[in-house]
């Protein structure tokens, strides 16, 4: 039978190896959500960014589209004139 004290020499043992395996996967863990973390962010940061391009792009023609209706108001507003003369 294995003598008392050469048993608590394993449970210390068993107890520092439970601790330093603990310590290693909270670490992996922390890299692993950090890891996602950046993914997830790099993601929103092109959602983002499309989501600007695609507003912009509305707001351009809608801009384009308002010019070429201010022209043709104004070709109108030209040809009742001089009708009405």
């Amino acid at each position: 039978m294995p003598s008392r004290r050469f048993l608590n020499k394993c449970e210390i043992f068993t107890g520092q190896e439970i601790l330093r395996i603990r310590s290693e996967a909270h670490g992996e863990l922390r890299r692993r959500e950090e890891e996602l973390t950046r993914k997830f962010q790099t993601q929103q940061d092109r959602f983002e960014a499309d989501f600007i391009r695609q507003k912009q792009s509305m707001v351009n023609d809608f801009n384009r589209a308002t010019d070429a209706l201010k022209d043709k108001l104004s070709a109108l507003s030209i040809a009742y004139v001089l009708f009405d003369q």
